[in-house]
């Protein structure tokens, strides 16, 4: 690649990398002790499994409130359950992050 096509490039990836830190500062929070929902922030294995975690985390009860393909994620609201059942779900990266309730 020539350099005016790579320099663009990298400016589009330092971009990315921050909205994800961005969008996962405040999902740092812990759940609220009632039990309530919460907010996660979701990561799959591969770009592939990333259709398959939402449509289960969609039958589980959550509500997806923003995908993010470019870093094979996605926010979602969902009861506490349904953090455990994604945390278990081979296509899941790792455990899903705890969020905000509210």
């Amino acid at each position: 690649m020539s350099p005016r096509r790579v320099v663009p490039a990298m400016a589009v990836m330092a971009v990315m990398a921050m909205l994800a830190a961005l969008l996962a500062a405040p999902v740092s929070a812990a759940p609220s002790a009632k039990g309530g929902a919460g907010r996660y922030l979701v990561v799959a294995r591969s770009a592939a499994d990333l259709g398959g975690l939402r449509a289960s985390a969609v039958r589980q009860g959550a509500k997806v409130l923003r995908e993010i393909p470019q870093i094979k994620a996605m926010v979602i609201s969902a009861p506490d359950g349904v953090r455990g059942g994604l945390a278990a779900d081979r296509r899941a990266s790792g455990w899903p992050v705890t969020g905000s309730s509210g």
